[in-house]
């Protein structure tokens, strides 16, 4: 059986305006720059009084050799998002 290790975890945390297509298209790309093989592994929405929660998940891939593999997980999550118009 594989071994596996958590190499590192990240949080980037923002407040305010931004466009969910451009920030996913950010991660999307960086799997392509990076040879990685994308997987969406997940999409929850859950619609309530305050706006929507969002959560996507990733795990890409990139196999290195028969006996090696390097996953990533990417999680992005987004609390009370609603959507607006910007005149």
């Amino acid at each position: 059986m594989g071994e596996k290790r958590k190499l590192s975890e990240k949080t980037i945390a923002s407040e305010g305006f931004f466009k969910t297509k451009e920030v996913l298209e950010v991660i999307k790309d960086w799997m392509k720059e990076n040879s990685y093989t994308p997987v969406e592994a997940e999409i929850k929405e859950v619609s309530h009084e305050g706006g929507k929660d969002t959560n996507y998940k990733f795990a890409p891939y990139k196999k290195i050799n028969d006996y090696v593999k390097y996953v990533v997980k990417i999680s992005v999550k987004i609390f009370n998002c609603k959507d607006i118009t910007i005149k």
